[in-house]
């Protein structure tokens, strides 16, 4: 009998872009990609926003919500066609998302935490064991994943993102 072990979940929804205000503030390039970003710029948020976010973390996340759960950072990376993402993860945080705000078409792409040992036992990669996960998201939905996970952006992915980290406290 086959049993699938050490799974990581990751949460796909919807939201409601209208109940999703947050600042457009000037954008920076960041990174080794230089993506247009607002990281590190102070937003004003409405409390509706969190409010919905909230909501969309509880009906997710259920009995894996931690104790005192909060917001950090939240920020739009803004993209042209041309811009990518470098490999990366959220550090010191628990869980992060990405919202969709205005991709037709998601270019995230999630590696598996251990690619590089499937690549080097089975010489590449089987259906049974994905190098990674390119979830088919576009405007309007989110994606919460561990912030341990490695992920990057694939150029083509031409719109606004907002994307953000949750701490929480595990005992």
């Amino acid at each position: 009998m086959r049993h699938d072990i050490f799974s990581i979940p990751v949460f796909i929804d919807t939201v409601d872009l209208s109940k999703i205000k947050i600042s457009d503030e000037p954008t920076d390039k960041m990174w080794l990609s230089e993506t247009p970003t607002t990281m590190g710029k102070q937003h004003q948020i409405d409390p509706e926003t969190f409010e919905h976010l909230i909501e969309i973390f509880n009906r997710n996340l259920g009995s894996l919500i931690g104790q005192n759960p909060r917001f950090g950072q939240i920020w739009r990376n803004k993209y042209a066609k041309t811009d990518w993402q470098d490999i990366h993860i959220h550090p010191h945080c628990q869980w992060s998302f990405v919202i969709y705000e205005n991709v037709e078409e998601s270019r995230t792409v999630f590696m598996n935490p251990i690619y590089k040992d499937i690549q080097n036992h089975f010489s590449g990669n089987l259906p049974d064991f994905p190098l990674d996960f390119r979830p088919g998201l576009g405007r309007g939905d989110i994606i919460i994943f561990p912030s341990f996970l490695e992920h990057f952006v694939r150029p083509g992915n031409e719109g606004s993102t907002i994307s953000g980290n949750v701490y929480m406290d595990y005992l």
